[in-house]
């Protein structure tokens, strides 16, 4: 599916579709906000194909559609708290502007990440031949910096709509999600790279630095 095609159809399914019960919220400014957000991190990325993910099947372990489901409950849940349970939707100054700084930042630093390991960047877990272990950048930072800047930017949102409950279904999701990519990603990276990722990961932590 072609990226821009693909985007368009995530926003109507984690965006739009919520608020059809509230559709003058949809030109909110924080909607607004999350919308571009969602776009940029759906158009920085490789197209998500169907094909790619049955060849992949094996080292992927549908760990691509686990995390595209968890985004939608990460995004959606606390949409619908802020536009059906929330009257008041502009909120407090500093929780907007910790949201917006978590969105924005978590966007920027994924797109590093992405730009970072180029053409070896892929949405489905897999590793070719000619792959080299990269551990500059955000990768000297985490060895899955563009995890951590996707969930900064998922986490963004109901910190932005002062949501809590939403935040703590968005947390739970994307940690599932992440998890298990994770467990799946270290196998293939261990297998390719041997001693040099062993090596490599006592000295970088995975997804959250100082923690995980």
């Amino acid at each position: 599916m072609k990226k821009i095609t693909f985007t368009g159809v995530a926003i109507l399914l984690y965006q739009v579709l919520p608020l059809l019960g509230a559709p003058a919220l949809l030109l909110h400014w924080k909607m607004l906000v999350i919308m571009a957000t969602a776009a940029a991190l759906w158009l920085s990325q490789p197209a998500i194909r169907t094909d790619e993910a049955e060849t992949n099947r094996a080292t992927d372990q549908n760990t691509l559609w686990i995390i595209l489901a968890m985004a939608g409950v990460a995004t959606v849940i606390p949409e619908l708290e802020w536009a059906y349970f929330k009257p008041e939707k502009t909120g407090a100054a500093i929780w907007n502007g910790i949201g917006l700084t978590l969105m924005g930042g978590g966007t920027i630093f994924r797109i590093w990440a992405i730009q970072t390991l180029g053409r070896f960047f892929t949405s489905t877990v897999q590793t070719t031949g000619e792959q080299r272990l990269i551990t500059t950048g955000p990768y000297a930072l985490v060895r899955h910096p563009s995890y951590l800047g996707a969930f900064a930017a998922i986490l963004g949102i109901p910190v932005m709509l002062q949501t809590w409950g939403g935040l703590a279904v968005a947390a739970a999701a994307m940690l599932y999600a992440y998890y298990r990519r994770i467990a799946v990603e270290e196998t293939a990276l261990l297998a390719q790279f041997g001693e040099s990722y062993i090596s490599y990961s006592k000295k970088v932590k995975k997804m959250l630095p100082g923690v995980w």
